[in-house]
This record gives structure tokens, sequence and C-alpha cells, in this order.
């Protein structure tokens, strides 16, 4: 029973208001963690965009596909804010079909695509289907092991391809763990 002439809450009333707000916790945290992973696809997906469309400006400029290129510092001139650095995690680096004076043959790499289905296809390489392409691969290594590796779910790779087009990208391994994979992303076909 109340005084009339107390001030303050019930021991009744505190208790209810904090049911309440744990019941808004836990139906609204789990819808923000992913919205944010949806966000760092959506990034990413710009991210593509703009590194195309920065290459292929450089394409018609120069006349020719630069076979330098490995970071991004070849056609910073027509990027603006845009990180080296992924949404996901990793760096991007850029990779030429062909010889590289600096590292030899590029584009030896490969991995598996995605399907409509979720499937995961035999392992390709890249350089089958593309001329260029965009690495997202760990910039930090200790010891052989990668230690930022892009991370992706597999639940954001089926939308990064249903985004993007499920012919262009490519992962380095068939397992989602906490150590990451390598992401390829066709930019320019053969």
């Amino acid at each position: 029973m109340r005084n009339r002439n107390s001030k303050g809450f019930t021991l009744v009333e505190l208790l209810v208001a904090i049911a309440i707000i744990g019941i808004i916790a836990v139906v609204a945290v789990p819808a923000l963690f992913k919205n944010i992973a949806k966000s760092k696809i959506a990034d990413l997906e710009g991210d593509i965009s703009a590194i195309k469309s920065a290459v292929l400006l450089d394409y018609a400029e120069n006349g020719e596909l630069n076979r330098g290129f490995g970071d991004l510092d070849k056609i910073e001139n027509y990027m603006e804010g845009i990180d080296e650095i992924s949404p996901i995690g990793g760096r991007y680096y850029i990779e030429v079909e062909g010889k590289n004076e600096n590292r030899g043959e590029n584009l030896p790499f490969g991995g598996y695509k995605i399907d409509k289905n979720g499937n995961l296809s035999e392992y390709k390489y890249v350089k089958d289907d593309y001329k260029m392409a965009l690495l997202l691969r760990a910039e930090k290594w200790d010891n052989n092991i990668p230690i930022d590796q892009p991370k992706i779910t597999l639940k954001q790779l089926e939308k990064l391809a249903r985004d993007i087009g499920y012919e262009r990208v490519y992962i380095s391994g068939k397992e989602f763990s906490e150590k990451g994979n390598e992401i390829y992303i066709g930019l320019i076909s053969q």
C-alpha cells in the first residue's frame, strides 16, 4: 500500500519496468546485429563498384590494363573515400592476368563459386573467366598464418553473389570459420 506523501516507485513498478526493458533488448539486439552484417555487405558492394569504375577509368586513360596493380595505389586518383581495408576484414588487392614484373604469374588463385541454392561449386581458377579480379585477403601474417583474413558467413556470401552476380564471386575455402577466407571478385571478364 502506498502512502500518499511518499515519493518514488514501488519495487513492483521497478521490476515491471526492468522486465519491459529486458524484453525490448531481447527483441532488438539480434535485429541490430543482423542489420550491421547487412550494412557491411552493402559497403563491400559499393567498394567493389567504385574500384571497378576506377579500373575502367584507368584503362580508358592509359589504353591497357595496368600489370603492376597489386595494391590500390595505381588507381587512387580515380577513387575517393575508399579505404584499402574491406568492411569484412582483409585488404583489397587487384590482380591482372599475365605476368607481373614484381610477382611473376598473376591470377594463379581460384576458389568455389556459390549458386542460387547456396551450394558451393567445384574449385575453379579465376583466370579461366576473368582478366582482372579484386582480391580480399589478409594484410597481416604471423608465421604464415593470416591474422586479419576477411570473414564472411554463408548467408552474407549468398547476398553478395545475388547482388553483384553469382558468376563473379569466388571464395578460397568451403569452411566458414573464425580464420576467414580469401574472397575473389571478377572485375573484367575474358
